[in-house]
């Protein structure tokens, strides 16, 4: 038996990081494979049908991506070789159907050998048992947590969040540390005591957005945590980066203004002006465009692929509050996903088998990569026959045949 796994190098790596099995963490997929019960070579997409079983792991959307870039490139031979995915990014399958055999939908410790060896599980689709997908498959939990797992899930509900929907929350904490450069918590949970980095999440810029998505973080909630941090002497400055979603369906450009002036009102009421003595805190605003995710209370919402909110915050300015002479300075970072990113993304995430060959032609599409982001979407509604409607509210399920481990009901929103 001669088992491959396959790497990807050509078209998204991640910020240009190395891309190499060696570099990256692959934490989930290296447990995998070790317990495999064969030899293994780690083989590009030239070398696939040199082999009975490729094993893929798909992290995230770009892993799609690339697979779907892969195959449309260099058309390999697979000869009798039967491609296994699995990975936290193995939900929606549709894009990448005509490339994989076997999909394994969430956990996969202890089922590798099994599902080599033909044996049949509730979360492992086969493409010789079920071509249309007409079968119900569930995302497996895990049984317990891995050496290198302290926790799954999050124990917050955010309507939004297809990691909260997909994983059950067992463990010890809010985010697991082994992917975090410095702390992460949610703002409930978030401790500063101490100079230096932190990571947190405020998911929407305005009080009534917050709860709106179940993120049940109050303007007062902001405040007293940021009063509760001058409680310690620090001989340097706090750095905190707070990640939030723009561009949810009842937002707009001013309403986004009208919430950044809320937000300075509320660091001003805060804030003691000592002029940098003791305790500076600097806040930098990481924003993502809102994606309707699978599998999550959100998931039929509109996307807004129209507004490119990177060039909207340059014109505005991306400085929200502060100067040399308070305690805070907040300011929006600059690496802000483009609306062609949001699109590709939207792609994949309701792909069906019907229209897959629509979204692979646009996917494999490098040159489209290199133009300005609003040439971007000029490129991408100047085909005709695309189905634009994936870009709209939806009114049932874009997937069809997975099931998460708890029902969800989906919001309705103006």
């Amino acid at each position: 038996m001669k088992i491959g796994i396959l790497l990807f190098y050509d078209k998204i790596n991640r910020g240009n990081r190395d891309n190499s099995f060696d570099k990256l963490p692959y934490y989930g997929f290296r447990y995998i494979i070790s317990e495999l019960q064969y030899p293994y070579e780690i083989i590009n997409i030239t070398q696939i049908k040199d082999y009975d079983f490729v094993l893929c792991s798909l992290t995230s959307i770009m892993d799609i991506e690339n697979m779907i870039y892969a195959f449309e490139t260099y058309k390999p031979d697979k000869g009798n070789c039967k491609i296994i995915v699995g990975g936290f990014g193995c939900i929606n399958i549709t894009a990448i159907y005509d490339y994989i055999d076997i999909a394994v939908f969430g956990r996969a410790e202890g089922q590798i050998n099994d599902i080599i060896n033909g044996k049949e599980f509730n979360n492992v689709w086969r493409k010789n048992v079920d071509p249309e997908l007409e079968n119900i498959y569930i995302i497996k939990q895990p049984d317990k947590l891995l050496p290198f797992e302290s926790m799954v899930g999050c124990r917050n509900k955010c309507y939004f969040c297809h990691y909260s929907w997909t994983r059950k929350y067992i463990g010890d904490g809010n985010y697991d540390p082994i992917n975090a450069p410095f702390p992460e918590d949610d703002w409930r949970g978030l401790k500063i005591e101490n100079s230096g980095r932190y990571l947190t999440a405020w998911d929407g810029l305005s009080e009534a957005t917050r709860f709106k998505c179940n993120k049940k973080i109050s303007n007062q909630d902001i405040s007293n945590k940021i009063k509760s941090w001058y409680n310690f002497k620090r001989e340097a400055a706090v750095n905190l980066k707070i990640y939030n979603i723009i561009g949810y369906p009842w937002e707009t450009e001013q309403t986004i203004i009208n919430d950044l002036n809320i937000i300075k009102s509320t660091f001003d009421n805060c804030d003691r002006r000592l002029g940098g003595r003791d305790n500076r805190i600097f806040i930098m605003m990481m924003f993502t465009p809102f994606s309707p995710e699978p599998l999550t209370p959100m998931e039929l919402l509109k996307p807004n692929i129209d507004i490119i909110w990177r060039d909207f915050f340059e014109i505005i300015g991306r400085k929200i509050y502060g100067d040399k002479t308070t305690d805070i300075e907040c300011f929006i970072l600059p690496q802000i996903n483009s609306s062609f990113t949001l699109a590709k993304r939207v792609m994949i995430n309701r792909c069906t088998l019907k229209i897959r060959k629509y979204i692979q032609n646009i996917l494999r599409n490098k040159k489209i990569d290199t133009l300005s982001s609003p040439l971007q979407i000029k490129q991408l509604k100047s085909y005709n026959d695309f189905p634009f409607w994936i870009f709209n509210k939806l009114d049932d399920y874009p997937i069809t045949y997975l099931k998460t481990y708890t029902n969800y009901n989906h919001i309705n929103v103006n």
